[in-house]
């Protein structure tokens, strides 16, 4: 099986304790409860595209926040690019040390090696911003030109029916699944 990057969109509902933790144990919507009952394996990496935090990997240590993916948000994300520092810092923060570069985030998750599949799930808002990615990181490398890549949206059961089918590394059926 080859390598396989799996990028979720956040989670409405999120625990709410005031203490750093990973994202994945931050988001509690019905997706991240999905795949916190599956055996992923050591071949797939998760991301998550965040209204405030942009591409981050799942294991990147995150406070509570409470943002909406909107389209005009989606629109900035694509606009600063995958080198800018996401989110901007806050009035009186250090500019050049706050926030995360999804260009990192993604070099952490590739480790040296190349995705030959990609899985998105998330609403449309947030597909569309992962489409924006994957083309990104394919021009960088971290993806392959001739990857997989399959989509997930639609009722939120049937999401999490084809997301557990899909990281156990099934083709899930009725999902656009296609070439890059």
């Amino acid at each position: 099986m080859s390598l396989t990057l799996l990028v979720m969109g956040c989670s409405a509902t999120k625990d709410p304790g005031e203490r750093w933790m990973p994202a994945r144990d931050r988001y509690t919507g019905p997706l991240w409860q999905t795949l916190k009952t599956c055996d992923c394996g050591p071949d797939v990496s998760v991301a998550v595209v965040s209204a405030h935090h942009g591409f981050i990997a799942a294991t990147t240590m995150m406070l509570p926040y409470n943002k909406i993916l909107t389209p005009r948000i989606a629109d900035e994300l694509v606009a600063q690019g995958v080198h800018a520092l996401w989110p901007k810092a806050p009035a009186g923060a250090c500019p050049t040390s706050f926030g995360n570069r999804a260009i990192c985030e993604m070099a952490t998750l590739a480790q040296d090696r190349q995705f030959g599949r990609v899985i998105l799930c998330g609403g449309r808002t947030y597909l569309t911003v992962m489409r924006w990615y994957v083309r990104e990181f394919q021009s960088a490398g971290y993806i392959a030109a001739g990857a997989e890549i399959t989509e997930i949206n639609g009722p939120i059961g049937m999401m999490r029916q084809q997301l557990r089918e899909a990281v156990q590394g099934n083709r899930p059926a009725g999902i656009l699944t296609k070439a890059a």
